[in-house]
């Protein structure tokens, strides 16, 4: 594996861990939608904008899932 692969892996674990980490203190619509925002950001996706959009919406969809669908306690 290259050595610009493995490092990419290490930082998404240690954002992964951080997460999860984060679930246990704070709100998951905030958190998850940082944390979509940093993975979208080191996976190269651009432009900037593009990326809050994505990460917004997708903690609201998840939110929505999770929490009001599914009835998960989340919060």
């Amino acid at each position: 594996m290259p050595l610009a692969l493995f490092c990419v892996l290490l930082i998404a674990m240690a954002l992964t861990a951080l997460y999860v980490a984060g679930l246990e203190r704070l709100q998951f619509f905030p958190v998850t939608a940082v944390f979509l925002a940093a993975m979208f950001l080191l996976y190269g996706r651009r432009p900037l904008w593009g990326v809050g959009l994505a990460a917004l919406l997708g903690a609201a969809a998840l939110d929505v899932v999770f929490i009001r669908v599914i009835n998960l306690p989340l919060h």
